[in-house]
């Protein structure tokens, strides 16, 4: 398997997982082992910051000096709508013909291809909000010290 990427001498490649994906994707995992002692280390400030999750948007984040409204991204609108779309032509096509297809699993070409494309989807809204939360998640770690989010108990 070949490795895209900088080799670096304090980072050692213990396993590796491989997935398949239902939308035809290859994934591969990699589990490491890091030496502390040699990686940078980033030094955060003395701010603190309250995380308030919303309705309207997604988060206010509060740092004392003011309020910043995180929206929900915006392609991931678009891309729900898509997908709604998608799943109803993948519903209204007939999957198999006879019982006997239904029986041994065996779809259609263009019920294949239709199913890719909404597995497709799938992913690619997954990508969009694991990538906005990790983008998130990143920089409230960077930039703030301690953070304190609201509970609410129903």
């Amino acid at each position: 398997m070949k490795f895209r990427g900088k080799a670096r001498p304090h980072v050692r490649i213990l396993s590796a997982t491989v997935e398949h994906a239902p939308s035809g994707r290859w994934y591969c995992s990699l589990c490491v082992e890091v030496d502390l002692d040699v990686r940078s280390r980033k030094t955060h400030g003395d701010r603190q910051a309250g995380v308030d999750l919303g309705i309207r948007s997604y988060a206010t984040i509060f740092d004392g000096e003011g309020c910043e409204h995180i929206e929900n991204p915006k392609a991931l609108e678009k891309h729900l709508k898509r997908l709604a779309k998608e799943q109803r032509r993948l519903c209204r096509m007939r999957g198999c013909e006879t019982k006997d297809m239904k029986a041994l699993g065996v779809h259609s070409n263009n019920y294949e291809k239709q199913r890719r494309r909404v597995a497709r989807m799938h992913e690619r809204i997954s990508d969009i909000r694991r990538d906005f939360l990790h983008k998130l998640s990143r920089r409230l770690a960077v930039e703030n010290q301690a953070l304190v989010v609201e509970t609410l108990d129903a």
